[in-house]
């Protein structure tokens, strides 16, 4: 449901979703990944590293969590951080 509410470009509503998901356990590496693109959209890179980091803990080969924290390392001026993110 988080991820069709993304296509619609709920974002307000993904990450509450995808918070109540975190809160009770359940696929924390997807609900992370998916807080952190609701937040990359909503222009709030410090907030989405923390949900992207905390995705790719879970599952360190999700590779759209990788690009997506390159994105909002950027985004947040850390441009080295980023290219080396990206080369990940």
């Amino acid at each position: 449901h988080a991820e069709a509410l993304l296509a619609a470009r709920n974002f307000d509503a993904v990450i509450a979703e995808c918070r109540a998901l975190l809160e009770r356990g359940e696929s924390p590496a997807l609900a992370a990944h998916l807080c952190g693109r609701a937040c990359l959209a909503l222009g709030r890179p410090g907030e989405a590293r923390g949900y992207l980091e905390r995705a790719l803990k879970a599952d360190p080969q999700l590779a759209g969590a990788h690009a997506d924290l390159g994105e909002a390392l950027f985004q947040g001026g850390e441009h080295e951080a980023a290219l080396d993110r990206y080369r990940t």
